[in-house]
């Protein structure tokens, strides 16, 4: 059985703060323009996939099931115990079309890929067990404590042992320092810590 060690890094240098201030840049960036696009039509956010733009506005309330120009007829849907309603652009009027032309800009950033990809570390991902659990592990970044961290997917021997786990065909690069997961937990704990956008 191979198991998964996931390991913790931060990442100092040049490098480190240019990627994390790009990316926290184009997030931003990113997310204002999503708010500005809802709040044109007060709707309360997206229904989408990661990684993907979004499919539908939602609306929750009253007035929620009223027909908005541009839009097919509302739909009353369910998830995770609400209801809302979903207002899906028309795109048999020019209106509906553009609004379908719009939203297809505003996937979300993602922070993380954006990062692992910059290091060069897209292509570390396993599958393995953790905890008894089998799981797909990938590496991923985001910014805690105003740091840019890393954690990292390493395999142990089959038979289990976790003092000698490997990398999983990739070099780490010079510029990432282990850290220990305290370390990690302590860089969350920091009163100016800003939110991790992953």
């Amino acid at each position: 059985m191979r198991t998964v060690t996931m390991r913790f890094y931060i990442a100092e240098g040049e490098r480190a703060d240019r990627v994390a201030k790009e990316g926290l840049e184009k997030f931003n960036a990113q997310r204002k323009k999503r708010r500005e696009f809802l709040e044109q039509f007060g709707a309360r956010g997206f229904y989408e996939y990661k990684g993907y733009p979004p499919t539908f506005i939602v609306f929750e309330g009253n007035g929620a099931e009223t027909k908005l120009d541009g839009f097919l007829k509302p739909s009353r849907e369910f998830e995770n115990g609400k209801f809302f309603w979903a207002h899906k652009p028309d795109k048999r009027t020019l209106i509906g079309r553009t609004v379908k032309a719009h939203m297809l800009n505003l996937a979300d950033f993602d922070f993380s890929g954006y990062a692992v990809a910059e290091f060069g570390l897209s292509g570390v991902e396993t599958i393995g067990y953790v905890g008894g659990r089998m799981a797909l592990y990938r590496t991923v970044a985001g910014v805690v404590g105003g740091k840019l961290v890393f954690n990292i997917p390493f395999v142990g021997e089959a038979s289990g042992n976790h003092d000698t786990p490997t990398p999983l065909n990739v070099d780490v690069p010079a510029d990432l320092r282990e850290i220990l997961h305290s370390e990690f937990i302590a860089l969350g704990e920091k009163k100016e810590a800003a939110p991790c956008p992953v």
